[in-house]
């Protein structure tokens, strides 16, 4: 039986490892769990309309299929693991808390308009009557009734147990790829080498760190321009509901998102910075999100922090992510996921898993 190797076991890791796994491949997952992991932290928004912007229409057709295949995905996922996949369908308010706000709405509202997106503006009235803890100073909203948020550590358990019951494996250890002549041949973990007849690498940012100085500069050149991005977010408990959808907005230039996980759980996110491998919890980002957070929903300020966290987004130059990209022989690419790594997550699953399977069987159907 073939031998996959995935070096990563964050979201995109999980759902290339169930698809290869799942189609009779024997898998090993290489992964441990360092500073900084963004799936860890993510507060898994399923929303390409909220994230389109000018100039991505290639990143929106991506997006957006996702996007669809999120309720099939989480069906199959359900039925494969026996664990709920936490997919919950909460809609995105988009809320213009200001007059400039306002102003980009009505842009955003043409742009998802141009791409045939479900988009309906709701007035004040309208916005009181769907989430009445909104603050009375809102203007509007555009909704988007399609979207999903999922559970971090309930989706990515429910891979990793879908995984398990088709015969994937985990070696818990930092791995690194081992080469031959230019050609990737397995993952060494300590003084293991796992040799493996392909390789998908799934590291996030530090993917361009765990080669052999003879493959660094093909890496380098395919993932030109990997790095990571800082983004901070804050859990809170809430006593009593207060937000029932996925709420986005801008306060005094400082974006955020409200991420409801269920009546008393809320993520509220979050901040973008190019710093480096940067994993400090900050005052900063604390104070901008919380105080943008409340004077949108003013009842937060009642809320309990649970958690403080940083992940560290794995970008590309262009902010496209890398799906199938072999800078080598034996070795797949999947990273540079961005903010996008678990709406992406069924369709990276597939074109990379469908990618591999190629690759060991150029002669097979595509």
């Amino acid at each position: 039986m073939t031998r996959i190797a995935v070096l990563g076991g964050g979201i995109v890791g999980l759902g290339v490892t169930w698809h290869l796994a799942r189609r009779g491949f024997r898998v090993v997952v290489v992964d441990t769990e360092l500073p900084g992991r963004s799936s860890s932290v993510a507060a898994g928004m399923i929303s390409a309309a909220a994230e389109i912007d000018h100039g991505e229409p290639d990143l929106w057709d991506l997006t957006s299929r996702a996007q669809r295949m999120w309720p099939g995905f989480a069906t199959d996922l359900e039925r494969s693991s026996g664990r709920p996949a936490g997919l919950r369908r909460t809609g995105t308010l988009l809320v213009a808390a200001d007059r400039d706000e306002d102003a980009r709405l009505e842009r955003r509202l043409r742009l998802l308009r141009d791409v045939d997106t479900r988009v309906e503006l709701l007035d004040r009235a309208q916005l009181r009557r769907r989430e009445p803890a909104l603050a009375a100073t809102v203007r509007r909203a555009a909704w988007l009734p399609d979207d999903f948020c999922v559970d971090r550590s309930t989706v990515t358990g429910a891979l990793r147990a879908a995984a398990g019951r088709a015969g994937a494996q985990f070696i818990d250890g930092t791995g690194s790829l081992v080469d031959v002549g230019g050609q990737v041949v397995g993952v060494r973990v300590a003084d293991e080498v796992i040799h493996a007849s392909h390789v998908v690498l799934c590291a996030g940012w530090r993917s361009t760190t765990v080669a052999p100085s003879g493959l660094l500069r093909h890496l380098t050149d395919a993932a030109s321009g990997l790095r990571p991005v800082k983004g901070e977010l804050i859990d809170l408990r809430l006593p009593t509901p207060a937000v029932h959808a996925m709420i986005r907005s801008r306060v005094d230039r400082v974006p955020i998102y409200l991420v409801p996980h269920d009546e008393h759980h809320l993520t509220v996110g979050a901040t973008s910075e190019e710093v480096g491998a940067d994993t400090t919890t900050t005052v900063r980002a604390a104070l901008d999100l919380l105080t943008a957070a409340c004077a949108v929903v003013p009842e937060l300020r009642d809320a309990a922090i649970i958690a403080h966290r940083v992940g560290l987004r794995p970008a590309m130059a262009d902010n496209r992510p890398l799906l199938g990209v072999s800078p080598a022989p034996g070795l797949t690419i999947a990273t540079g996921h961005y903010r996008h790594g678990f709406l992406l997550a069924p369709v990276t699953a597939e074109v990379v898993g469908d990618h591999v399977i190629r690759s060991l069987d150029p002669g097979g159907p595509s």
